[in-house]
């Protein structure tokens, strides 16, 4: 991933899902969580962004 996406992640998982839980899915490669991608247009979508 690019420093950009990580820049952001901390800002924006903590309002759909732990930032932990999420950075130890995608580590240990559970992958249970959806992706970044997908939690963010889920969030925009609630937001109607």
């Amino acid at each position: 991933m690019g420093s950009n996406q990580w820049s952001l992640t901390p800002l924006i998982v903590p309002l759909i899902v732990s930032f932990y839980d999420y950075v130890y899915d995608r580590v240990s490669g559970r992958f249970e969580l959806p992706s970044l991608a997908d939690l963010i247009t889920q969030k925009a979508q609630t937001l109607q962004v």
